[in-house]
């Protein structure tokens, strides 16, 4: 097993058993905080007025506000949303006052409860000032978004019908190896949920039974996957902009010069794959061009292989983005990612605007590569 994954399994199982003392002390920490909302969550009014869409934002930076966050609610603001940022870190009082020029409320609250905290203390507030939006996001400051100057993402959101929407779908929802996995869910750094969703019973029970946790695999389970569960169990319609599966049918439509580009440019790190990759990049490169077609379904199986196992925008960071339009860029600091947004810098280098990338997302990226080493 390669070492990167023998430490993700040592954090998950710490995460485990620090839940057995968390099963004793957790209801008495959600008690007090859910005591003492009304008066440890200060809010500053912004100079955005409120319009029919909200955008929940939720941000951690205690060592101060970033730029992009405040690009993130300009762009907020350009598609029609009054964003109602919740830090999860006390602000400063000049980051208070940039982010006031830009949001509809600032909200700085305890750091309880990862993101679905945050998410829940903010429809919290907007149920007790009587705010019933028509629109909803829910995003946080996990992901650098938008990553594309030219980005849509939320109109299309808007435009599909169904009424729970993600910018992109994880999990997978089939049989495989005998066992049924975990259903798919959409990836609580981005959702959308429209009216008919933000008025049913489901919603409505999902915030009022949600157990804040500061463990971060519960955060997940109960969370990221709990929502999505709820509202597919209501029988509310759900859909993703991106997943896993446009993606490989993108892969299987892509030009043989494409196929060999994104080869160069993808993410591995299981070694015995990684020296496939090796292989058939040379072997490509030392075939005559009337021959390569036929290395071509060897180039699909790996590129979807490699992309299945790992999070296509940690696998794939530089096609996504660039190919597939993909409007974000994870921040994530797990070897895949990490590899992954080492590879979107040297593709910069090597390149200069190819991305589409805004100017802020690229300086933050850039110093975000270079702290990690």
């Amino acid at each position: 097993m390669e070492f990167w994954k023998i430490e993700r399994e040592l954090r998950r199982l710490g995460q485990q058993l620090q839940a057995v003392p968390e099963f004793f002390f957790e209801p008495a920490t959600r008690w007090w905080h859910d005591r003492r909302r009304a008066h440890s969550l200060k809010t500053t009014v912004g100079d955005t007025p409120l319009g029919a869409k909200v955008a929940v934002y939720l941000v951690y930076q205690p060592q101060g506000l970033a730029s992009s966050t405040l690009a993130a609610c300009e762009h907020l603001r350009a598609s029609g949303y009054a964003p109602m940022v919740v830090s999860n870190a006390p602000l400063s009082g000049e980051d208070r006052r940039r982010l006031q020029h830009s949001a509809w409320r600032v909200v700085e609250r305890p750091n309880f409860g990862y993101d679905f905290g945050g998410y829940r203390d903010g429809i919290w507030l907007l149920q007790q000032w009587q705010v019933s939006p028509t629109h909803l996001i829910l995003m946080n400051d996990s992901i650098w978004y938008p990553a594309r100057r030219d980005d849509r993402t939320i109109e299309r959101m808007e435009a599909m019908p169904e009424d729970f929407c993600g910018i992109l779908r994880l999990g997978d929802d089939y049989e495989r190896t005998g066992r049924r996995r975990r259903p798919a869910f959409l990836g609580s750094f981005f959702l959308m949920f429209k009216q008919e969703a933000l008025a049913s019973a489901a919603f409505q029970q999902f915030w009022a039974s949600y157990r804040c946790t500061g463990n971060k695999y519960k955060t997940i389970r109960r969370g990221e996957r709990g929502i999505s569960a709820a509202m597919r169990g209501a029988g509310l319609g759900w859909t993703s902009v991106f997943d896993k599966e446009h993606f490989h049918c993108f892969v299987k439509a892509a030009s043989l010069p494409a196929l060999r580009r994104m080869l160069d440019e993808v993410v591995i790190i299981d070694s015995r794959l990684e020296a496939e990759r090796r292989q058939v990049m040379t072997l490509h490169d030392q075939t005559p061009p009337q021959e390569q077609p036929s290395l071509r379904p060897r180039m699909e199986r790996l590129l979807v292989t490699a992309t299945s196992r790992i999070n296509i925008f940690s696998s794939a960071p530089i096609s996504t983005l660039r190919d597939f339009h993909i409007p974000f860029i994870k921040k994530a600091g797990d070897v895949p990612n990490a590899k992954g947004l080492q590879r979107l810098v040297t593709a910069l280098d090597a390149h200069p605007g190819m991305l589409e990338m805004p100017e802020v997302v690229e300086r933050e990226l850039r110093q975000w590569v270079a702290r990690r080493g």
